[in-house]
């Protein structure tokens, strides 16, 4: 029985079996006393409370929700000629700043996962002059070029604002430092640049996307088009009720999105939804 008793203390496990009054030792163990040591009363093994056994604290054990979307930026010199372009307008005196003109790309995407050009002026027969310039700049846009643009991976935030309704927000929306690709080229910030999004979601039903910004932004949803905000334009809001596209429910979507920043006025850009990004 010494030779036991010697045994147990050494191992530190005397006050494990009752064998004294030292809680504090039970407690550096397990302080809260579910056998599991994590630090929860919940006996999952996790260190949040939800009793799933993940640790994203949604009460589910599937697909982990992405509070963050990675994005790609590219960077392009404003000598880019579809950068710092003139506002045409109806009266073609090119004193916009104008509305979103639709009809710029295709209305699926392309078997690049990128948008397809169509048209310089798209459908807004008002306008007066291109808004792109011709198929070749647009290439540019979401394709890295050296010698045209630079290409860096960047993270964007979304924060549940309210029960089920995650946003970015962001009204002075530059991703890049002044340092950063081509830099400022004397702005007091680092405009023109494109923004490219690769998502997915499974669909549950009644959800909403709306973005809000500007300048150009196209957002495709199962290889088709659902908002459409290209050109120069103040700040405008697309919003798409996914109820609307005829979706399977609890299938796995892909989400497209395609954003660029091209004149040295403003850079917003919001994401509103209720939609829950998940990891493929």
């Amino acid at each position: 029985m010494r030779a036991l008793l010697i045994m147990l203390i050494t191992a530190g496990l005397w006050t494990l079996v009752g064998c004294g009054n030292d809680s504090k030792r039970w407690g550096e163990l397990d302080s809260d006393a579910d056998g599991d040591s994590d630090g929860d009363s919940d006996n999952d093994g996790d260190s949040d409370s939800d009793g799933d056994g993940d640790s994203d604290s949604d009460s589910d054990s599937g697909q982990a929700m992405l509070s963050i979307l990675k994005v790609t930026i590219r960077d392009f010199s404003k000598e880019h000629p579809d950068m710092e372009m003139l506002f045409p307008d109806s009266e073609g005196d090119d004193d916009g700043p104008e509305l979103p003109t639709t009809g710029l790309v295709s209305d699926t995407l392309g078997s690049d996962n990128t948008p397809v050009f169509v048209s310089s002026t798209g459908k807004d027969e008002n306008k007066k002059g291109a808004i792109i310039t011709d198929a070749k700049s647009f290439d540019d846009w979401y394709h890295t070029k050296d010698g045209v643009n630079k290409e860096f991976t960047k993270e964007i935030k979304l924060v549940e604002t309210s029960p089920g309704i995650f946003e970015y927000d962001n009204d002075a929306f530059f991703p890049l430092t002044n340092d950063e690709g081509f830099g400022a080229e004397g702005n007091p910030s680092n405009y023109h640049f494109t923004t490219e999004i690769h998502t997915g979601f499974t669909y549950r039903g009644g959800e909403v996307f709306t973005f809000i910004g500007d300048d150009d932004l196209w957002m495709f949803i199962d290889d088709k088009l659902v908002i459409d905000l290209g050109g120069l334009h103040l700040s405008s809001t697309g919003t798409v009720k996914l109820d609307d596209l005829m979706l399977t429910k609890n299938q796995l979507y892909k989400m497209h999105i395609f954003h660029a920043e091209r004149k040295m006025k403003d850079s917003h850009f919001k994401i509103s939804t209720s939609i829950e990004f998940t990891v493929e």
